[in-house]
C-alpha cells in the first residue's frame, strides 16, 4: 500500500495560478470581496463624509448579505483562474482546492500525459519545419 503524502502547496498552487487582482473581487462562490482600508485611496471622493458614507453603506449592507465580505486587513485580493472558473484568494470556500488536489494526486498520470503531448507537439513542429523547408527548396511559397 503507497504511503499519502501530505505536502503543503496552497501558497504555491494560488501564486501560480493567480491571473488578476483588485481591491473589489467576486468569488465563483458569489462572495463578493471589498477592502475597506484601499477604499481610503479612491480618488474620486471630494470629501472624507462622501467616503464615510460610502464605508456605511457597505457596512450595513454586509450586515444583510452573507456573501459580502469586507475586509480591513488587506489593501486588495488575488483572482485564481482554475478552469474558467474564478475564486479569490483568501475566500473561505477555497474553490480552488479540488482542482489542486487533483493535480497532486494524479501528477504521475498528468506527468505522462504532458509529455506524450509534448512528443506529439514536437512531431508536427518537425512536420510543419519539413513543409517549410521543401517549399522554399521549390520555390513554392507566394
Amino acid at each position: 500500500m503507497a504511503t499519502k503524502i501530505h505536502v503543503d502547496l496552497d501558497d504555491q498552487f494560488c501564486e501560480i495560478f493567480s491571473q488578476a487582482g483588485g481591491t473589489n473581487l467576486t468569488c465563483n462562490c458569489g462572495r463578493e470581496h471589498i477592502s475597506m482600508i484601499q477604499m481610503e485611496d479612491w480618488e474620486f471622493y471630494d470629501d472624507e463624509q462622501s467616503l464615510e458614507m460610502l464605508q456605511a453603506s457597505y457596512v450595513e449592507m454586509a450586515a444583510l448579505d452573507d456573501n459580502l465580505i469586507l475586509d480591513y486587513d488587506n489593501h486588495g485580493f488575488s483572482m485564481i483562474e482554475v478552469a474558467g472558473f474564478y475564486f479569490v484568494d483568501g475566500c473561505e470556500c477555497e474553490g480552488w482546492r479540488p482542482y489542486m488536489d487533483f493535480l497532486f494526486e494524479e501528477r504521475k498520470y498528468i506527468a505522462q500525459f504532458l509529455l506524450a503531448a509534448n512528443g506529439e507537439v514536437k512531431k508536427l513542429q518537425s512536420q510543419a519545419d519539413l513543409m517549410d523547408m521543401i517549399a522554399k527548396e521549390y520555390d513554392l511559397e507566394k
